[in-house]
């Protein structure tokens, strides 16, 4: 499929977008660009590192500013416990840079298989710690502009869900997840939300 780039995503469509609250009416050209556009997926791929970091370091920032605040109306603390403070909120941006990636994101072409029986149980293979790039075969299945396309873990949580757009015979959308190893379920839904089609996916 041939997309028009054109212009790069706002920063804040792609902070809208990683945090899942772009608009209807924005995302199927958000998700359009994003899907030709390397520099816009380096870009988003930073942003959710660096909100993932933060998420990961915000409960022990918490817990260590308790005893400081403390001091200031209890008993005196030593000088080392502001100290330790900051060392961990330097601690913490420093992993941010040293998570966020330096290259573009490599992005894995999957072709989504249905699965028929036990047979047909993770058939479709992809790599860990990659973006993916889903394509489905529509034969078959009633013809819309657009699907609905969710992945959910072996126990049914869902993980991702984006809008795909269709070219009439098939369609191919791009994940902004890196999935962990495991098994996963890839779920097409027509606009009205009926389920259409669900595809195996084993992550490797």
């Amino acid at each position: 499929m041939q997309f028009e780039i054109g212009s790069h995503l706002e920063e804040t469509e792609l902070e809208q977008y990683s945090m899942g609250t772009l608009s209807e009416e924005r995302l199927a050209a958000f998700e359009e660009h994003l899907l030709a556009c390397c520099s816009c997926q380096d870009r988003l791929l930073e942003m959710e590192t660096y909100v993932n970091a933060m998420r990961t370091a915000s409960p022990k920032l918490r817990a260590a500013r308790q005893p400081f605040w403390d001091g200031l109306f209890r008993l005196p603390r030593p000088v080392w416990l502001a100290a330790s403070v900051m060392a961990m909120v330097a601690s913490a941006v420093t992993l941010v840079w040293l998570v966020a990636p330096s290259t573009h994101p490599q992005i894995a072409s999957v072709a989504l298989q249905s699965s028929r029986g036990i047979e047909g149980l993770a058939a479709t293979k992809a790599p860990a710690g990659r973006l993916l790039s889903l394509t489905a075969d529509l034969t078959e299945l009633p013809a819309f502009p657009s699907y609905r396309m969710q992945i959910v873990n072996a126990v049914g949580t869902p993980v991702w869900e984006g809008v795909a757009h269709s070219d009439g015979r098939s369609l191919t959308q791009i994940t902004n997840r890196n999935l962990l190893r495991g098994q996963y379920y890839v779920r097409l839904y027509a606009p009205s939300g009926s389920l259409l089609r669900e595809f195996s996916l084993g992550i490797e």
